[in-house]
């Protein structure tokens, strides 16, 4: 089988929903493709490299495409000058759209003219990430009216967490039983990949004896890491540790370093390759991300991490394995959390219980799914 994937930006250095499920077709020995624009998404270290060349490029066996756009709305959307003669050349047996935008009209004539072809799509709209703006307001009654008119046209509308089921169905109109939750992949790790990572990040850090707490992202933003701080100082324990890695906003800097300056428990890495954030968690006993949804509670699970989540329709959802505790936005519910998780046994129930989680978020297990 055939699937042609297609999503705004894309990036080979990272581990995102696309580059998982590209990488996990291929291993199921279908064909994948992904037509993309010249970007990668911006962050604070690449924002002088994001630019790409247009053509054509091999990745994990499958075939990237990066065509030129009519508007970028940067981080958000970006509008393909029409890429029929791709579609053409390819011939996919399905088609998927991560995510509502114009391009999706392309996939629609596409159709009209080969009605054998499937057309899916996937939501990552939450109403805590759905933006405030005159713009974005004008932007999702457009995307009510496309989803009224053409979502009959889609075999399959996945959602990659509870609260974009909500907010298709609250915001789009969406019929609840034409929905359903694909989540995000990760990478289950064989055990000796996973030891080896472990005893790598343990030796070269000299914590092989302390519990292990990490938190990661782009800092602050919705990650609520000012209360991960607070709440961690007052724990008591010795024998623990926090290592916070990923990019810091500029006015969060200080704010970091005074923390590991008063605490020499508390170590911030920096950004982090994907090698070394994957070392980070496998060499961790517990992730805290008590704060927005993000594609590394999977990874997390992925690499046999018990999680702190917040208190959430995806927090409860990921945890339903018993791999993990939710807590609330709060110092004392925070602190209450890293305590718990500080026992030992407790601490081996919800490794034993993720390790089974990571069976069911493995990137070929989520990828065969696409396709069925």
């Amino acid at each position: 089988m055939k699937i042609v994937h297609v999503n705004g930006y894309f990036s080979d250095a990272m581990m995102y929903q696309e580059n998982y499920l590209l990488k996990g077709l291929v291993e199921l020995g279908h064909e994948a493709v992904l037509i993309t624009g010249r970007f990668e998404p911006e962050f604070s270290f690449n924002k002088s490299s994001r630019i790409k060349n247009v053509g054509v490029t091999n990745y994990f066996g499958s075939k990237i495409y990066r065509v030129k756009e009519f508007f970028e709305i940067k981080n958000s959307l970006v509008f393909f000058v029409p890429f029929f003669n791709i579609l053409s050349k390819e011939k996919p047996d399905i088609i998927f759209f991560h995510g509502i935008s114009p391009n999706i009209l392309y996939g629609l004539i596409y159709k009209l003219l080969n009605k054998d072809v499937k057309l899916h799509l996937d939501f990552h709209t939450t109403f805590s990430n759905s933006g405030q703006s005159r713009f974005s307001s004008v932007f999702h009654s457009g995307c009510k009216l496309f989803c009224k008119i053409f979502h009959r046209q889609f075999e399959k509308i996945f959602c990659i967490a509870p609260e974009c089921k909500e907010f298709a169905i609250k915001v789009y109109s969406l019929p609840e039983e034409h929905l359903t939750i694909l989540p995000l992949p990760g990478t289950k790790y064989e055990d000796t990949t996973y030891n080896d990572k472990r005893d790598r990040f343990r030796s070269k850090h000299k914590v092989q004896g302390a519990v292990v707490f990490c938190h990661v992202g782009k800092m602050p933003e919705d990650k609520e890491t000012l209360l991960v701080l607070k709440a961690f100082s007052n724990v008591r324990d010795k024998n623990v540790r926090l290592f916070l890695g990923g990019s810091v906003e500029s006015d969060f800097k200080n704010i970091i370093e005074k923390y590991c300056n008063q605490d020499d428990r508390v170590t911030y890495l920096g950004w982090l390759s994907q090698e070394s954030l994957s070392d980070l968690m496998c060499g961790s006993d517990t992730m805290i991300q008590p704060g927005s949804l993000s594609q590394v509670f999977v990874d997390a699970i992925c690499s046999r991490l018990p999680l702190i989540l917040d208190d959430t329709p995806q927090g409860n959802y990921l945890l339903s394995n018993g791999n993990g505790v939710v807590c609330q936005r709060s110092i004392e519910s925070i602190q209450d959390a890293f305590n718990s998780l500080l026992d030992e046994r407790a601490r081996n129930k919800f490794k034993a219980n993720a390790i089974q989680s990571s069976e069911v978020y493995d990137y070929r297990y989520i990828s065969m799914l696409t396709v069925q």
